[in-house]
Formats: C-alpha cells, structure tokens, sequence
C-alpha cells in the first residue's frame, strides 16, 4: 500500500480567489498548465491513498482524474469559507470516509472553570479521515492541515479585521494564531486517541501539512507528548538524511512542515519513504502566485 500527501497550493477553478489572503484572477490557460502538472505528479506518485490540502474546485480535480485516468475514488471533507479544503483520492476497496471537524475545545487552568475562548475557535478546514483493511486489520488515516503562523486579528462585530499596527497588538494577533492551531492540533489528538481506545494497538497514520516542524508545540501535540506510551506516534521522515529533508524551500533556510506518523506497530511494515523535493520553488517566489 503506498500512501501520500500533496499540497495543492489553492488549486481553484476560474475566477477571482483568494490566495494567502489577496485576491487574484485565476484564468483557464493557468488553469489547464495547473492540470497538466498536477495530472503528471499524481501519475508519478501513483499512491494507493493520496491526501490532498487546499482544494478549492472539484471540477478542476475531475478534470485532473480524467488525464489521468488512475482508477481513483475521491471524498472532499468540509471546506473553508473560500470554498479550500482537504481531500483524499483512494483506489483501493472498502474505503470509508468522513469529515471530522478541525477543531477543540481548549483547556482551563482551574477545574471548573469554562473555556471562553475555544468556541470562538471555528473549523477552518474539516479533517479527513479514511478507513480501511490493512493486513486483515483496520487502518486509520487522517489527513489534516493545521492553520498557517499568520497573524490573526481581532474583528470586529461586522466581522472586518482591526489593524495590527503595534507591537501588542501584533502579539495579540500571534497569541490568537497560535490558539487556533493548538485547537486543531488537540483535535487531530483527539481524534487518534479515539482509536486507540478502541484497539490499543490500532494501526494509525496521521498525515499532511502540519504548518510546522518537529520541534513546534502543534508537532508534539499531534505526535503526543508522553513518548514511552504506546498510543504515541512515530515520524517515519526522520529516516531521511536531514539535508534531504525539507517540504518548503526558501532562500535562507528549507523546512519540514508537511509530515507522515504512524502508530508504533506499523514500523516494521514501512518499506521505502521519500519527499519529493526536487522541483521546489523559494516559497519567497510565490508572492506574484498565480
């Protein structure tokens, strides 16, 4: 079985759309280079289970499909108010699917006391996860993307965002982001445990762009915190050369922030893992997208 996760970069359809909070004309001849490209990667990557983030036209990813004709089923989860969400396209049997909601309540520091803040928190982006038989055996797969690290400003009651001018109102606009991605973190953990209350030794496997790296707070949240117990995952990247092992590339520095875990009992079934890198842009790059 050959899994994957692919960030789309906002593949809409034709029209004007938001990308990274501008808005920008998307027309059909970029539209249908995006297709062929998108067509060629997938045919390359010839996954069994390939989770897609920042899908914003379903009749872009069916045209996609039909180029190339790879034989696959496919479930779009909740999308956001722009109409992008997450998605897996399958070609295997006896796949189930569902949309879980990207967010959690967060928690209090005195018992008893009620969270305020979380059900201000909305899911952004709903979850995916997909179901099915591994090895006369359930799997589970779920297939996020955690909110990026821009600022987030206050709104006002009409809901238009205030200007973060000052450096506190810029901290308050980082404190918000960083709340928001805890609550989906937690969620996505929520979600794991769930299954690992039901089968201790459930089979596992988290993946997409977590909008961090391994040494981020959201990273441990999802991964989980008390590493000896065995509903703690694994990242099945950290055997790739460090050099190698980046899904962001930039001018001064390349990251990691689209990651794969796994429950600990399915290690020894993992076989070839690789991040194709190579064709990566400076993300810098991407300002005058499209």
């Amino acid at each position: 079985m050959k899994i994957a996760t692919y960030n789309l970069s906002f593949l809409y359809g034709e029209g004007v759309h938001k990308y990274s909070g501008k808005d920008y004309t998307f027309d059909a001849d970029f539209i249908e280079k995006r297709v062929d490209y998108f067509a060629k990667e997938f045919t390359t990557l010839n996954a069994d289970i390939l989770f897609i983030q920042e899908l914003g036209s379903e009749d872009v990813l069916k045209h996609i499909l039909k180029k190339i004709d790879g034989g696959y089923s496919y479930f779009i989860a909740e999308p956001d108010i722009n109409g992008v969400g997450n998605a897996v396209l399958y070609k295997i049997d006896n796949c189930v699917c569902e949309s879980i909601s990207a967010r959690a309540d967060l928690p209090v520091f005195i018992a008893g006391d009620p969270d305020i803040i979380g059900p201000r928190i909305y899911s952004r982006r709903d979850f995916v996860h997909l179901e099915t038989v591994y090895e006369n055996k359930p799997i589970h797969f779920l297939g996020i993307h955690i909110k990026s690290n821009f600022l987030n400003a206050e709104k006002t009651a009409q809901g238009l965002e205030k200007p973060m001018d000052t450096q506190i109102l810029a901290a308050d606009g980082r404190i918000r982001s960083e709340l928001f991605r805890f609550s989906q973190a937690k969620k996505a953990r929520e979600v794991v445990d769930v299954f690992f209350v039901d089968d201790p030794l459930a089979n596992v496997i988290v993946l997409g762009d977590f909008n961090a790296q391994s040494k981020d707070a959201v990273f441990k949240i999802i991964k989980g915190e008390i590493k000896k117990s065995t509903d703690s995952l694994l990242s099945i990247l950290d055997s790739i050369p460090e050099e190698e092992r980046f899904s962001m590339r930039g001018s001064e520095y390349s990251s990691l922030i689209d990651h794969m875990l796994i429950s600990k009992n399915l290690e020894q079934n993992v076989s070839n893992i690789e991040i194709l890198n190579e064709h990566l842009i400076d993300y810098k790059d991407a300002d005058g997208f499209p």
